[in-house]
C-alpha cells in the first residue's frame, strides 16, 4: 500500500475551516471509501481523490508545526488587548455604543493595527481604517455596497484587505432605553457560516478578481445589544440594534486569491453538481447557495459544464 504525503492541498483545495492547518498522509486503498471533513472540525463519511490517481484514499490527520502553517492562527492574546482598549475589563454594559464608532468595527481595528499612528489615514479622499506599509485594510461590518468608491480609488494603488466579522454563536441582551434595564441574555440557535458573507461579496463582485484585493472573514462569538423600540406589543419586532461586543475570535478565513474560493465547495461534490446538491452538502438555503456558485463562477473557481433541467450544472475547478 503506497503512502503519499500532501500538505495543506489536496486537488487544489486548502482546508482552514476547521480551526487547523492540516497535513495529510494518504494510503491508497483502491476504491475504498473513508472520512473526511475538515469544514466543522469533525469527521463524517466524505470521500476524495488525490489529484494523483483517481483511487479513493485513506487519509491521517496530523497537525503541522506552526512555521509550517501559511495561515496566521488567530491572536487571542492580542484580540483580548483589543477588547481592553476599547470596553474595558469592568465597563457598565450601560456605556456601550456610547462613541460614534461601535465596539465591534472598533476592536478589530485595535486588533488588526494596535498603532493609533496608523488608523484613520487619509487616502485619495477618502478614510482607510488602516494604512500600514503601503496596505490599506477594511473593518466591514455591512453594507458592502458602500465600499465601492474607495475599492475604485485604492485599489489601483495600494493592496487592500477588507475584514468581514460574521457571528458564530451569539447572545441577544435587550436594552430597555428608558430604565436601561438589561434582560438575561439568551443564545441564538443559529450558528454562523462563512457562506454568509455572500451575500455582501455580491456587492462587490466586479472587484472580487482584482489581484490588489484581499479578504478576511472573521468568525466571532459575540453579544448582541438591541434597543427595546420596536413597533410590536413586546417592542421586539423592527427593533434597533445597539452594539455588539465580540467575545471571542474563533476562527480567520484568509481569501487572497480567486482560487482560494474553492475552499467553498464541499468536498462531497464529486464531478458535476446543481446549485440544489450544494445548498445541500453546505448546509445552506437554497438562494444563498445560488449566491454563492454566482460568485464562484465569476472568480472561475467552479466551471458551468451544462444543465440539468432548469438547474446549471457545475464543477469545481483543479488548479
Amino acid at each position: 500500500m503506497g503512502i503519499l504525503l500532501i500538505s495543506e492541498n489536496v486537488k487544489g483545495r486548502r482546508d482552514n475551516w476547521g480551526g487547523k492547518q492540516l497535513k495529510y498522509m494518504v494510503c491508497c486503498q483502491g476504491m475504498e471509501r473513508v472520512s473526511r471533513n475538515i469544514f466543522a472540525g469533525f469527521r463524517t463519511g466524505r470521500s476524495i481523490y488525490t489529484g494523483v490517481s483517481l483511487l479513493k484514499v485513506q487519509i491521517y490527520f496530523q497537525t503541522i508545526p506552526m512555521e509550517e502553517k501559511r495561515e496566521k492562527m488567530p491572536d487571542k492574546k492580542a484580540f483580548e488587548a483589543a477588547k481592553r482598549k476599547v470596553i474595558g475589563i469592568d465597563r457598565q454594559r450601560l456605556g456601550i455604543g456610547t462613541l460614534a464608532e461601535k465596539s465591534l468595527h472598533a476592536i478589530l481595528k485595535n486588533y488588526y493595527e494596535p498603532d493609533e499612528d496608523h488608523q484613520e489615514i487619509p487616502i485619495e479622499n477618502y478614510v482607510a481604517d488602516i494604512f500600514v506599509n503601503g496596505e490599506i485594510m477594511e473593518i466591514q461590518t455591512r453594507q458592502f455596497d458602500r465600499m465601492r468608491g474607495k475599492l475604485a480609488a485604492f485599489l489601483p494603488l495600494y493592496p487592500v484587505t477588507i475584514v468581514y466579522p460574521i457571528p458564530y454563536e451569539k447572545w441577544l441582551i435587550w436594552v430597555d432605553e428608558e430604565s436601561g434595564t438589561l434582560s438575561k441574555k439568551r443564545k441564538s440557535p443559529r450558528k454562523g457560516s462563512p457562506y454568509m458573507a455572500f451575500p455582501e461579496l455580491y456587492k462587490i463582485k466586479m472587484y472580487l478578481k482584482d489581484p490588489n484585493l484581499r479578504l478576511r472573514l472573521v468568525l466571532l462569538n459575540m453579544e448582541e445589544y438591541k434597543l427595546l423600540n420596536g413597533w410590536s406589543r413586546d417592542k421586539k419586532k423592527g427593533a434597533s440594534r445597539y452594539d455588539r461586543i465580540p467575545t471571542e475570535l474563533v476562527q480567520e478565513i484568509a481569501l487572497d486569491c480567486p482560487r482560494d474560493f474553492l475552499q467553498f465547495v464541499p468536498f462531497e461534490l464529486e464531478g458535476a453538481f446543481t446549485s440544489r446538491e450544494f445548498a445541500e452538502a453546505a448546509r445552506i438555503p437554497l438562494t444563498l447557495a445560488q449566491t454563492v456558485l454566482n460568485i464562484l463562477y465569476y472568480v472561475e473557481a467552479v466551471d458551468r459544464v451544462g444543465k440539468k433541467g432548469n438547474f446549471y450544472l457545475y464543477e469545481a475547478k483543479e488548479y
